[in-house]
C-alpha cells in the first residue's frame, strides 16, 4: 500500500499463490505489507539487496529508506533463523 492507501486501509495489491521465485512488485515509498496467511511466510525482496521474512499473520510498514521490488510466498510456517 502507498501512504494514502495505508492510512485509508485501502489494498493496492494482493498475492495469494505459493511461488518458487519472486513475483515483481512496483517499488513505492511509505507502504505497508500485511501477511494474512495462517501458515505461510512471505519474503519481501529489497531493491537495495537482501530480503525480509514476514511471519504468518503479521505486518510491517516501510519508510523511504526501504523499497520492496519482489514478493515470494513460502509454505514454510516459520522464518529462517536470522531473518
Amino acid at each position: 500500500m502507498d501512504n494514502d492507501a495505508l492510512l485509508a486501509g485501502r489494498v493496492l495489491s494482493k498475492y495469494k499463490d505459493v511461488t518458487s521465485g519472486y513475483q515483481a512488485v512496483t517499488p513505492r515509498p511509505h507502504y505497508g505489507v500485511l501477511n494474512t496467511r495462517n501458515d505461510d511466510v512471505v519474503f519481501l525482496r529489497l531493491q537495495s539487496g537482501g530480503s525480509i521474512c514476514l511471519p504468518p499473520n503479521s505486518q510491517t510498514v516501510f519508510a523511504d529508506g526501504y523499497r520492496v521490488n519482489g514478493i515470494k510466498i513460502s509454505s514454510s510456517s516459520t522464518c529462517p533463523a536470522g531473518q
